[in-house]
């Protein structure tokens, strides 16, 4: 089995010329593993099923481009599974009649479907006129799905190469990075790797061998995982790892196919983050705010003696100097603005931009109103401190809205059990929106009264 690997593997080093060669090198070492009379690879289009390549130990026999009807093989209810359908006496199959294999003779059929780039393809399939009283083992059909898998990595290489021909040895390239590394492993030691492999790693053939799994990867598992990846020169990479066990000869083997997704989980942790952040400020933004305002909601609503409070900070002069110096020192100025409320609140509050140049705090764990004009009167005092921007000193003033959430110090007792707000999804009378609006109108009372002032919501 290892050599029926290894001829596998060094097949899949194929370059955009030789697509054929490497599919029937591929079809040989299943065939020839499986003790088989053919292997195809069929392309199924509509209702007809045709052979694309094929080995056989008949000469001339089953030539590409053959053409059959899809309910006259067992090409259609194989592509309809999950898993490879193994068929050991095609005579006494409770599968519906396959008239092709039964008219060639066949008396024993394996099979998978192929997937290209996401989408079912057709088949590969292995038949012998011999029937086999001893069934198919998992090593067979792990073999069978293994080559489907990689026929579907050949076809895709394919179409690659027939729209790129201009370029071959650009081409060439990409087509071998975007194979998945592989290695081969008995007794947690890596007995062969391929050619992707290396150039993933850094380590050739030779350099591997003998190595632990360990020495690539922080952690390994069976499922699909994602791991630390270590390369030979000490850099590292984040790969996705799934492992397969296959019974060996002499002792169990376990295949691990490896893809680097470092630059997919940067673009998945950059969209997640712009999808809760304003892009200006860095802040979070409104979406998130309100989630975090909703978190401490339930929270609140579950333990009695928890408060927290929402400031609105409205910017006094903004306008004059966004009008004055123009939209860019406008943005500087509320970029810094952002940094300097961020830097002003604990590690346990959340800062975020509505838009414009209304700003909100969220602070955790306050029960009292002293407290909370307290936090709020820190940073109108950060904010009142003049910016400095390319060479001029910019001054702004605030004015900040509290609405104060207190909790309820009394006793269990005294506590009036508040409904859940089907709309909202928290307590009645506490809806995140509201606060926020609470805070809203405190900040125009406190606008109304002057510059500098910071006013607390009262009903």
């Amino acid at each position: 089995m290892i050599e029926h690997l290894r001829r596998l593997y060094e097949a899949s080093a194929v370059r955009p010329g030789d697509y054929r060669e490497r599919v029937q090198a591929g079809l040989e070492v299943v065939r020839d593993a499986l003790g088989m009379s053919v292997g195809v690879l069929a392309r199924v289009d509509g209702e007809a099923s045709t052979i694309i390549e094929s080995s056989s130990s008949e000469p001339g026999a089953y030539p590409p481009g053959t053409s059959e009807p899809l309910d006259a093989t067992y090409c259609g209810l194989t592509l309809e599974r999950d898993r490879v359908l193994a068929i050991a006496h095609v005579s006494r199959s409770p599968y519906r009649d396959a008239a092709c294999h039964r008219r060639q003779g066949f008396e024993a059929y394996v099979g998978a479907r192929v997937v290209v780039e996401g989408a079912p393809y057709g088949t590969v399939s292995f038949a012998s006129h011999a029937a086999r009283p001893q069934g198919f083992s998992s090593d067979d059909r792990s073999l069978v799905e293994l080559v489907a898998a990689w026929m579907g990595t050949m076809i895709a290489v394919w179409r690659q190469s027939r729209e790129r021909r201009e370029d071959r040895e650009r081409f060439r390239l990409l087509a071998e990075a975007a194979f998945e590394a592989v290695l081969v492993l008995r007794d947690d030691r890596v007995i062969d790797v391929n050619q992707a492999f290396s150039e993933m790693f850094g380590y050739g053939r030779d350099q591997a061998l003998g190595r632990r799994e360990t020495d690539f990867f922080a952690s390994s598992g069976g499922a699909p995982t994602e791991v630390a990846a270590r390369c030979r020169d000490g850099s590292t990479f984040i790969a996705q790892t799934r492992t397969r066990t296959l019974p060996g000869d002499d002792g169990s083997l376990r295949v691990t196919a490896v893809q680097d997704v470092t630059l997919q989980k940067r673009v998945e942790a950059r969209l997640r983050h712009d999808a809760l952040h304003d892009p200006l400020t860095g802040l979070k933004n409104r979406a998130a705010f309100v989630d975090a305002v909703r978190q401490k909601v339930f929270r609140a609503d579950r333990h009695r003696d928890y408060g927290f409070a929402v400031l609105f900070i409205d910017l006094d002069r903004f306008k004059t100097v966004n009008d004055r110096f123009g939209h860019a020192v406008g943005d500087a100025l509320l970029a810094a603005i952002g940094g300097r409320i961020q830097a002003s609140v604990r590690e346990v509050d959340v800062a975020a931009r509505l838009g414009g140049d209304e700003f909100v705090v969220l602070l955790d764990d306050v029960r009292d109103e002293a407290t909370a004009h307290d936090l709020a009167a820190r940073l109108h005092a950060a904010l009142s401190t003049p910016f400095q921007l390319d060479g001029e000193q910019h001054r702004v003033d605030c004015c900040i809205g509290v609405g104060l959430e207190r909790g309820d110090h009394r006793g269990p007792e005294h506590r009036v059990p508040l409904q859940r707000d089907p709309e909202h999804g928290g307590p009645s009378g506490r809806d995140p929106e509201r606060l926020i609006r609470e805070a809203d109108a405190a900040m125009y009372r406190a606008k109304a009264r002057g510059k500098g002032q910071v006013v607390l919501f009262d009903d």
